[in-house]
């Protein structure tokens, strides 16, 4: 087989429960379109405690894909599983795609139509796409992009302009692989975002492609995410110290600025949940929160009092704050 023009790339640990619709919709997208000889799979198991090799083999083992499974003996890492990918793919852009996510239909055909228009020019490659609850079933979310330059090779300036943070889900984004190996992701190993990392490394002088049209079903939540709330809070904080990072690097600065604000507030609203679901007082996260959040302001007018209420007094506050809000 000559090296493919795509790697679908994805990551996975435990997902024995979200995997078929994830390898269905991929399959599915391949045969219809006759992707054979231009998209690979790769799924990387890092250090998973099920064995996912049966469920492969009966979606995709009597099929005319081509697949591979790696599997971790250890878990290395949400970001160095990642960067394995890359190191384990052959294609020539490696399209992510979490474990819990799937393709709608057509949307393996857009992407692999930009890559063709585009091969020579772009780096970097956004998506659109809904959200759908935990089935997959049922659309919950869908976000107009019409306004947006869609499908033209654009810098990173325009792109973070235009992009209204879909980069955030590692599901949006594809990567020339040779653009991704020859940077340094030490620096994004921890974050949980080095797909967010890697991509502002890349765009600093690299070239970007938005594709306004949704591609893919994003599921809403996660079982395994959800399940601990400082996660919820403590984990899209990666994200605010790689746009830290990013002031002054080759973007402008009120772009930056714009994305870290953003990202405060996304965080911060989170903790309202998380109190209401009866996240208590850690000292820990204490001083986590004002590492992340001391230069917002809302962070000590709003949302540092709320977490420091006990929680005993939570539903009236909780309630009152959102209304003043």
């Amino acid at each position: 087989m000559n090296t493919p023009l795509l790697t679908i790339a994805i990551p996975t640990c435990n997902g024995i429960w979200c995997l078929p619709d994830c390898i269905s919709s991929v399959k599915s997208e391949i045969l219809e379109n006759d992707y054979q000889d231009l998209v690979e799979v790769v799924i990387i198991d890092n250090g998973s405690s099920q064995n996912i090799q049966p469920i492969l083999e009966e979606i995709l083992g009597s099929q005319k894909v081509n697949w591979r499974l790696v599997r971790n003996l250890e878990n290395i890492g949400y970001d160095r599983n990642i960067h394995k990918l890359f190191q384990f793919s052959k294609g020539d852009f490696v399209k992510l795609l979490a474990d819990d996510d799937a393709f709608l239909k057509g949307g393996l055909k857009q992407l692999v139509e930009a890559l063709r228009d585009h091969t020579d020019e772009v780096d970097v490659i956004a998506t659109n796409f809904d959200i759908y609850d935990q089935s997959l079933q049922v659309k919950q979310y869908s976000l107009d992009m019409s306004d947006r330059v869609d499908s033209k090779i654009i810098d990173g300036n325009e792109f973070l302009k235009n992009s209204k943070g879909r980069f955030g889900q590692v599901s949006s984004l594809a990567f020339r692989r040779a653009s991704w190996l020859k940077e340094n992701p030490e620096q994004g190993f921890g974050s949980q975002y080095i797909h967010v990392y890697m991509m502002l490394k890349i765009l600093v002088h690299g070239k970007a492609l938005l594709q306004c049209q949704p591609t893919l079903k994003i599921r809403s939540g996660s079982l395994n995410f959800e399940k601990v709330n400082s996660d919820v809070i403590t984990v899209p904080q990666g994200a605010i110290k790689i746009f830290r990072e990013f002031l002054g690097v080759g973007f402008e600065d009120d772009i930056i600025r714009s994305l870290l604000n953003a990202q405060h507030s996304y965080v911060l609203r989170r903790l309202f949940s998380a109190k209401k679901n009866g996240l208590g007082f850690s000292l820990n996260l204490f001083k986590v929160l004002i590492l992340f959040h001391y230069d917002y302001p809302k962070f000590w007018l709003i949302y540092l009092p709320f977490y420091l209420i006990p929680n005993i007094f939570i539903p009236f506050s909780y309630i009152k704050r959102r209304v003043e809000i």
